[in-house]
């Protein structure tokens, strides 16, 4: 007989959390596994519902906003899974896994943690919500069965700093079929290095200070970097008008840019393990600015030839302008399949959903 699992997330709009969920779904064995996905609310734009039950998964809505979720959440959850009956039911952000802490021990729980709690609330909160945010959401972690950190780093700091013991289980890609775009409109001379910076325009993706310390060597020609992604930054950062910029927004073809770009840039103040780097290197991009973050750094352990950890304070020039060898493609490839795909995050997963069943 399959077992039952029940997935709740705030919504399916695209993200970091959604993809690697959506990564997780797509390589889980359905024969083993009878997937549900329950969301709290329902998501229009950028919605990626029917992409999930394209993969086998069955979706439904608790349809709530906020205030609802407070006075509703709980017992229409609880009435859901009552219908269903899981084996375990698995949290994916902070609003998922407040609702599941209030029915433990009526079904066995699992919670992701996606990033560091105390770092990404306040600062996008403020310092008294976000302490608060985080208190409940410690909380409500030490109450679940199996919480489960996306990196390693994450799992050190929670256990450092709240005593939370965590499973590690990494996030993981699968490498997708490309149609590689033509990036000469984009570069100015035969010697120039094209970079990618994939994220939401906000304060911890930090956008606006890597323009600033890279601004001599783009204005210099000998770089040129494309941000894929949007947020109420993005203007900001559009109107420092510096050149070899290209700001195009969301796009559906992101894999397009990694096939051929020379290199990823990132100067995130914050992050789990950060799905636009796997990506990447899934795809086999070959050089890498990151920032001076734990899980930037724990992923240069894995490939520290490509990924250079950098300190966004000052001025970049021989860091990012060094020579780039696209010949080494296919050996990224290889080495990060064997190591961040999704077959091992499916693994890791199932794994933890067996230590609590049995």
């Amino acid at each position: 007989m399959k077992k039952k699992i029940v997935y709740v997330i705030s919504s399916l709009k695209k993200s970091g959390p959604v993809n690697v969920l959506y990564n997780l779904i797509s390589n889980i064995d359905k024969n083993e596994y009878e997937i549900t996905v329950v969301t709290i609310k329902t998501c229009v734009e950028r919605d990626m519902t029917d992409s999930f039950k394209h993969e086998g998964a069955r979706c439904l809505s608790l349809d709530l906003n906020f205030e609802q979720t407070i006075r509703k959440g709980r017992n229409r959850l609880e009435s859901l899974l009552k219908m269903m009956n899981p084996d375990i039911v698995h949290a994916q952000c902070f609003r998922s896994a407040i609702l599941i802490s209030c029915i433990c021990g009526s079904w066995r729980t699992c919670a992701t943690i996606h990033c560091y709690p105390h770092k990404v609330f306040v600062n996008e909160y403020g310092c008294l919500i976000g302490k608060i945010m985080t208190q409940l959401y410690i909380r409500a972690l030490k109450k679940v069965d199996m919480p489960i950190a996306c990196s390693r780093s994450i799992a050190e700091e929670l256990e450092r700093k709240y005593s939370l013991n965590t499973r590690v289980v990494l996030n993981g890609v699968a490498r997708k079929v490309t149609n590689e775009v033509d990036l000469s409109k984009f570069r100015r001379n035969s010697g120039q290095l094209i970079y990618l910076c994939v994220a939401e325009f906000n304060t911890i993706k930090n956008q606006k200070q890597l323009l600033l310390s890279t601004k001599k060597v783009l204005e210099s020609n000998k770089i040129a970097i494309i941000f894929l992604g949007d947020g109420k930054y993005r203007k900001e950062c559009e109107n420092l008008q510096i050149s070899n910029t290209y700001f195009l927004g969301n796009v559906d073809n992101v894999n397009d840019y990694y096939a051929v770009v020379d290199g990823m840039i990132s100067a995130s103040k914050s992050e789990g393990l950060p799905m636009a780097v796997l990506e990447a290197l899934v795809m086999g991009v070959p050089r890498y600015i990151l920032s001076d973050i734990p899980p930037h750094r724990e992923i240069a352990t894995m490939f520290p030839e490509e990924i250079k950890i950098v300190n966004y304070n000052g001025f970049l020039d021989n860091e990012i302008v060094a020579g780039v060898d696209q010949r080494k493609r296919c050996i990224i490839m290889k080495k990060a399949e064997e190591q961040l795909s999704a077959y091992n995050m499916v693994k890791g997963n199932c794994e933890a959903y067996e230590s609590i069943i049995s």
